[in-house]
């Protein structure tokens, strides 16, 4: 006779994307994949000092995560979560990019990290106002050296 789990579980923590140890309080919704029409499975609330658990929850099947409610002063993430569980238990995040991933040491605890609002990734360099200021000096020096010759001839 032989165990078949029928039933699986994940934790999951909400972080700050910039200090990875702050714990957050958000709010997440949980359906099942394929059926838009589908009630949230679960409705579960993070605190900040705890991960929150989605229990009893069937394996072989993927489910949508949705944040609902973002923490105080941070972006809410707009966009779906993919998560599936295999028919072992085993949970695959799809197309998380760097603000969805799996623990490290706990393969059922997912970390979802948000940016603080108005905070953008540091793109880009310095701009060109030190540069239109270099060509605009280089191009005084240039006309006083031309009168400087005129007036010398």
């Amino acid at each position: 006779m032989k165990n078949t789990r029928t039933t699986s579980q994940f934790k999951l923590a909400k972080r700050s994307y910039r200090n990875p140890d702050q714990r957050l309080e958000a709010t997440f919704e949980l359906k099942e994949r394929g059926n838009a029409q589908a009630p949230a499975v679960v409705k579960r609330t993070t605190t900040t000092g705890d991960e929150v658990l989605f229990d009893n929850l069937p394996v072989g099947k993927s489910y949508i995560l949705k944040e609902t409610v973002a923490p105080d002063g941070y972006q809410k993430i707009e966009k779906e979560i993919h998560i599936d569980i295999g028919a072992d238990g085993a949970i695959t995040i799809q197309d998380g990019g760097d603000l969805v991933s799996l623990d490290n040491t706990d393969s059922h605890l997912i970390i979802v990290k948000n940016l603080r609002k108005g905070e953008y990734p540091k793109t880009g360099g310095i701009g060109i106002i030190p540069y239109i200021a270099l060509g605009g000096v280089m191009m005084l020096l240039a006309l006083a050296v031309e009168r400087r010759r005129k007036n010398s001839l």
